[in-house]
């Protein structure tokens, strides 16, 4: 998987069992708040927004039209308060789109 060193890739799509569309950012580091950091996750939020607003999600995946679509950050750890404040205005932007974004921390 990609996650944040290749923002122009979506790294996976999943459909929930609500189904709901998943688009995954994987990010198996802890978070740093390095300035390229938090760029680089801006940059892949706003790229898999562009895929679910523009087309290139159903046109690669034509099932998952009119579907509610998330993007959700699968990380190990939880994310700083920095980048929470960056997710918090990425939720904000999307919400008029009825995206949600979304954290998954694992272990």
């Amino acid at each position: 998987m990609s996650g944040l060193d290749d923002p122009g890739v979506v790294d996976l799509v999943g459909e929930e069992p609500t189904g709901e569309i998943s688009l995954i950012i994987a990010h198996n580091l802890g978070w740093t708040d390095d300035p390229d950091e938090l760029a680089s996750l801006a940059e892949k939020i706003n790229n898999y927004t562009t895929f679910a607003l523009d087309g290139g999600l159903t046109s690669k995946f034509p099932d998952y039209a009119n579907r509610p679509v998330r993007i959700l950050i699968d990380c190990t750890a939880a994310p700083t308060t920095r980048v929470e404040a960056l997710l918090n205005r990425a939720r904000a932007q999307l919400s008029p789109y009825s995206i949600e974004v979304a954290v998954n921390i694992s272990a």
